[in-house]
This record gives C-alpha cells, structure tokens and sequence, in this order.
C-alpha cells in the first residue's frame, strides 16, 4: 500500500482541479484565505496546501504510516495519525471559517482531501468505521453543528465506509486551544463513553475523526474508551496537525 510521494501530489492536483468551487451570483463567495471572490478557497490558495509525509504523532519522525514509533507507543492507545497539513497560518484561516464563521461548506473539499489520503492509508483494506470526535451538547447548541461530524459524513460518502456517533461527550470540559499538554491531558479525562450501539461493532478497526490534531489528548480519551470493542486497529484522521 503506497502512504506517499509523487503520486500523492498528483491526486491533490486532480482533486483541487475537480473542486474548483463556482461562484454563487445571488450570494458570492469569498476565499477565506486571500479575500479573493470566487469560492470558499480559490485555487491559487489551494496550490499552497502541502500534503506532508507521515510520520509519528510523537516525536515527528517521518516513517510514511503514520504510526507511533516502538519507543513512543507506551505514551498512546491509537495505533497512529493520517493528516493532510501542518497546522500553519494558511490551515488556521481554514480551519478558523469552518469551525467558528459558521462557512460549513468548507467541509466538502476538506473531507475530500481526508477521503483520499484515507484511501492511500493501509487501514482503509480493514474496512473501519468511522468515528467522528463528538462535542458537548451545549457546545453544539451554540456552534449549530459539529466539524467533526460533517468531515466525517463527508469522507463517508466519498469512501463508501460506515460513520457512526459511536463515542458520546458525557463531560463539559473547556476549550483545549490555549492549554499546555498535561493540562489537556487533565482537562479531557474521563469525558467520553460508548455509546448503547457501539458493542454491535466489536472486534472493528476504527478511525477517529477531527479537523485539528495537536497533541492527541482527545483522540488517546475515545481510543480508551474503543478498546472496550476488542478493536482491531484504531487510527486518528485530521486535516492539520499541530506541532
């Protein structure tokens, strides 16, 4: 199974060549990057989104799965991560209209991208499920949706895999961005249950779905809680990753 190079930045051309969002006459779009009118990204700006190679969610060390490295498995209960970008200036302007503009259309062409590496990944011959990182029920009240969701969703239908809320938020816990590591590590414990329907997928491989990865506090919570399933593998798929 091939996780990267030259064919990798071939597909990510042919993807942005075939989503190349038209613009609305009654309601124009603007670009969320450079302002320009035409769609939610225009296609100079997606020519700067770089599909970086995998490597382990620890330490960072390229090894084109994405998997942890034997010495930093103990720190996590996911087998690895899939990503698409860093998480730099130009995916947190993306990431900023998605999550807290209210532009969810932007998942679309995101997912798209997520959908594709996916199909790349050695994970994708296990058929898993997909699972979307769930938010607190007040949370989503305010925000009207969940990103995660939608991604989800959206990679469902260009995969053809299944996609269930298998994981609920029991806890309301505050926002993680400006916390340091150990306080998100802190913050996230003890927020997730499975939910009555996850048992009929025991003995699945699952993917854990979210639009920002940083330091994996979030996704090593759910992990924990689908190793009650017996699972057979459990990965963690995002859009950007921090550092």
């Amino acid at each position: 199974m091939e996780y990267s190079g030259d064919k990798n930045h071939r597909s990510l051309k042919k993807l942005r060549e075939l989503f190349s969002f038209p613009m609305d006459i009654v309601f124009p779009r603007f670009c969320v990057i450079c302002k320009q009118e035409g769609g939610f990204i225009c296609p100079k700006c997606w020519e700067k989104i770089k599909e970086e190679e995998l490597s382990c969610p620890y330490c960072h060390k390229i090894n084109f799965s994405g998997k942890f490295c034997s010495s930093h498995k103990r720190h996590s209960s996911f087998d690895g991560l899939i990503f698409i970008s860093q998480f730099d200036s130009l995916a947190k302007n993306v990431v900023y209209a998605f999550k807290y503009q209210g532009l969810r259309g932007l998942a679309k062409p995101l997912g798209l991208l997520m959908a594709e590496r996916l199909r790349r990944h050695s994970v994708f011959k296990e058929n898993p499920v997909l699972v979307p990182v769930p938010i607190f029920i007040t949370k989503r009240w305010q925000r009207g949706f969940n990103q995660a969701e939608l991604l989800a969703l959206e990679i469902a239908q260009r995969t053809g895999l299944e996609c269930f809320p298998l994981i609920l938020k029991i806890k309301k816990t505050i926002s993680q961005t400006k916390l340091k590591r150990k306080e998100r590590i802190e913050n996230i414990k003890g927020a997730f249950e499975l939910s009555a329907k996850s048992f009929a997928f025991r003995g699945r491989s699952f993917v854990l779905v979210d639009d920002v990865y940083t330091t994996g506090a979030t996704f090593n919570e759910m992990a924990k809680e689908l190793k009650k399933l017996a699972p057979l593998s459990i990965w963690g798929l995002s859009f950007a990753r921090g550092s």
